[in-house]
């Protein structure tokens, strides 16, 4: 048996296909509730991690864009210019991953 949206596989009288596809595989439906309540709030806690950051990065440069357009009387001139910002993405979210997301091994 094998539960599709979490590639859990469950080795039983059918045989070990089912467990052999999967991502996750155990021997007995007792073993399925550790696995899910240990990896699924470590799954929780990387996405929740990512989303304050992207949600605190965009605070930040909407805050630092608001002062910068108060101290020049409100004028429609960028504080950084678009390839700025997203160079900028491309390298910090990657960073952000690899240093606070991925499990250490």
């Amino acid at each position: 048996m094998v539960f599709h949206c979490a590639g859990i596989g469950i080795a039983g009288k059918e045989g070990l296909q089912a467990s052999l596809a999967a991502d996750f595989s155990v021997l007995q439906f007792s073993h399925l509730a550790r696995l899910l309540l240990v990896h699924g709030r470590r799954s929780y806690k990387r996405s929740a991690s990512l989303s304050q950051f992207v949600i605190h990065r965009g605070l930040i440069i909407t805050t630092m864009q608001a002062v910068f357009s108060s101290v020049f009387y409100f004028s429609s001139v960028a504080l950084y210019q678009g390839f700025l910002m997203v160079g900028y993405v491309a390298a910090v979210i990657p960073a952000h991953v690899i240093v606070f997301i991925v499990p250490p091994t």
